[in-house]
This record gives structure tokens, C-alpha cells and sequence, in this order.
């Protein structure tokens, strides 16, 4: 008997985004692990057997993680966090903004939703970005800067 996989998913333009699977059926164990999946753009890049110590800033109280190559600093900071501000987990609503302060380096990202002056300045979609090295630092909550240095100065224009 097959048992129903309720999928929720956002289209925006030709592209579906995965929202949230309620309820995976006992029977197909195995579309669980196809349905969280690191971004296409780091497949093969990322060892989810290595693991790095961050630091997690939220809303001014920090918190340090072992963190997994194979998971987003979203998926960990939520493991931190009650209320991590968050949305689609494809890196195109920016709900999940945060700023790196520290290990750049030390960070893989698949970027979606932020324009290069944004990544410049250190800004990162966190349900995008993995740590991949030591001494990485993440302040976490920063949608609205990154809304305001990328659709602000138009906003201001129509005033």
C-alpha cells in the first residue's frame, strides 16, 4: 500500500523551491535523504565527516558549535537558537541574512538572493553557507541591512 508524501513548494518563475515535508513515509525512507541535500553548487565540495568549531552571534548573545561541513550555519544555529529568523532555505528570500565577521575563508557558499556589494561586505544567506575551515564567526539576524544596502537606496529615491 503506498502512503501519501505531502510536499509543500513555492514557484518562482521556473524554479520550486522545497518549504517542508510534514509527514515521509516509513516505506520510502530514502526520499528523506534526496529531499535535504546541500546546493547543487557544492556537491562534491563539502565533507559532512569534518566539523568546525563557530561562533553564533545572535541579537548580541553568542553562542559557540561543532559544526558539520555537511550542515548549513542556518541548520546549526537553529540548534542553538529558539526563534532564528528564517523563510524559503534556498538563499533567495534573504529572511536568513547574516554577516560573517570572522573566516571568510572558512565558508563555502551557494549564493541565490545577494548581489556581489552585499557578499563583499560579508553579508551571506546562512541556509547557504558552510563552514569548511577554522575561526569562523557569524552574526546572525542582519535581513535588515542586507534589504537596506540592496533595495533601500531605490526605496529612498521614490520619497
Amino acid at each position: 500500500m503506498l502512503r501519501s508524501l505531502a510536499l509543500f513548494v513555492i514557484l518562482c518563475g521556473t524554479n520550486a523551491f522545497l518549504i517542508q515535508t510534514p509527514r515521509v513515509s516509513p516505506n520510502f525512507p530514502h526520499i528523506e535523504s534526496k529531499l535535504r541535500a546541500v546546493p547543487l553548487e557544492l556537491e562534491g565540495q563539502l565533507d559532512p565527516s569534518a566539523s568546525w568549531e563557530v561562533k553564533f552571534i545572535l541579537d548580541g548573545v553568542e553562542k559557540v558549535a561543532t559544526v558539520s561541513e555537511g550542515d548549513s550555519l542556518l541548520e546549526s544555529a537553529e540548534k542553538l537558537f529558539d526563534d532564528v529568523p528564517s523563510s524559503c532555505r534556498n538563499g533567495v528570500c534573504t529572511t536568513c541574512a547574516a554577516r560573517v565577521v570572522e573566516g571568510r575563508d572558512s565558508t563555502k557558499l551557494a549564493v541565490h538572493g545577494l548581489g556581489e556589494p552585499q557578499i563583499d561586505a560579508g553579508f551571506v544567506c546562512s541556509c547557504q553557507c558552510f563552514p569548511v575551515g577554522p575561526g569562523v564567526t557569524i552574526e546572525l539576524n542582519k535581513y535588515d541591512e542586507v534589504y537596506e544596502t540592496q533595495y533601500g537606496q531605490y526605496e529612498k529615491s521614490y520619497g
